[in-house]
């Protein structure tokens, strides 16, 4: 079976899948207003949706990554 770190590996791989679709595609309309909200230079990063999936997905895959380094240390 396969441990936590992989897994969180192979969610970060597909994040990074779906969102460089997302950037590479027109796609859908964003659920957060990014333009309006952050400086330009970190809303080119989610023009839309898909974008938007594929980076949450990354910012996911962190947990099971480092979960294991964070309860040992705490």
């Amino acid at each position: 079976m396969a441990n936590a770190k992989s897994i969180g590996w192979a969610i970060y791989a597909a994040g990074f899948v779906i969102w460089l679709f997302g950037y590479v595609t027109a796609g859908h309309a964003s659920v957060f207003d990014w333009d309006v909200a952050t400086p330009s230079w970190i809303s080119s990063f989610v023009p839309n949706l898909e974008a938007e999936l594929g980076l949450a997905l990354m910012f996911a895959s962190m947990i099971p990554i480092y979960g294991r380094a964070v309860r040992k240390r705490g």
